[in-house]
């Protein structure tokens, strides 16, 4: 231990070590101050004052960043178990999109099948990945990504479902 510092014989109370070894020792006549109210902030000489001070303080006073709002993060999980929760919505978004213009085209509506076709595998590769991510512990939603899988694949087979019957019925038609 280094030797004590000037004025030190009489210190109450010692403060953490300092870099040197030595202790940081308070003022025989230290008391902690108690909490400032907000925006009674003291402005150091010479530093310029904003005039946009925070609301409810007197213009001139510098800002207090005690005052400043904390958000709210109570009940928020930032986890890897979420991390890429996104896939399988995107999966479902792609398949359910085409599963909703297979039934558009169903309905009498002219939908293009091709893009239902991309929508579907788009939607089928997506929600497997999502899967996967969740079978890795990166993700919450593996069974979306399965629920996108199996809607991106009905969505498929319907196209071919499709075309199946508008190859039969021309193979009636045409001799």
């Amino acid at each position: 231990m280094s030797a004590p510092w000037p004025g030190d014989e009489g210190a109450r109370d010692r403060i953490g070590p300092q870099d040197d070894g030595g202790l940081i020792v308070p003022p025989d006549d230290w008391t902690p101050k108690q909490a400032q109210e907000p925006g009674a902030g003291t402005q150091i000489p010479g530093s310029p004052v904003e005039e946009s001070a925070l609301p409810g303080t007197a213009p001139g006073t510098p800002p207090n960043p005690v005052r400043e709002p904390v958000p709210n993060l109570e009940g928020l999980a930032f986890t890897r178990a979420t991390e890429h929760n996104s896939r399988a919505v995107i999966g479902m978004a792609l398949s359910g999109i085409a599963a909703a213009l297979i039934l558009a085209f169903i309905a009498g509506f002219n939908s293009p099948l091709l893009i239902t076709v991309a929508l579907g595998i788009g939607g089928i590769v997506m929600g497997w990945r999502g899967y996967l991510a969740a079978r890795n512990g990166l993700a919450s939603n593996g069974t979306l990504g399965i629920a996108a899988v199996v809607v991106g694949a009905l969505a498929i087979l319907s196209v071919v479902g499709i075309y199946a019957m508008v190859l039969f019925a021309l193979s009636q038609i045409i001799p």
